[in-house]
């Protein structure tokens, strides 16, 4: 990191680990129920975080609850330096339900449409 003396360059480095560690862990879990969770932006210094979720999760009804009182407090909790997380949701209305289930389109339809 340019203009970085070794002790910022090590804090920096340390919260990028941290946070890796801790996104993948979160990552898994989201995918057990067809989603995705990945960051976003981050600042480091300031402390927000951002993540995305996608998948399953951009249709769920609970990926409010997921972001706030799941991601959002594990990470504030347990990253000290973290203070705000912002969730987004990036949503793919292909994939719905647990484990990537999507729902079976009949044939001759368009867009999910009956036939």
């Amino acid at each position: 990191m340019n203009g970085m003396s070794t002790d910022e360059t090590t804090l920096y480095d340390g919260r990028v680990r941290e946070l890796d560690d801790m996104m993948a862990v979160i990552a898994s879990e989201v995918a057990r129920d067809g989603g995705t969770a990945r960051l976003g932006r981050v600042d480091y210094e300031a402390g927000r975080v951002e993540v995305v979720l996608a998948g399953a999760c951009g249709s769920c009804s609970l990926t409010g609850s997921t972001l706030d009182a799941g991601i959002g407090r594990i990470l504030t909790d347990r990253l000290d330096w973290v203070k705000e997380v912002v969730g987004l949701v990036d949503e793919d209305r292909g994939v719905v339900g647990k484990n990537g289930w999507r729902p079976r389109v009949p044939t001759g339809s368009q867009d999910g449409a009956r036939v």
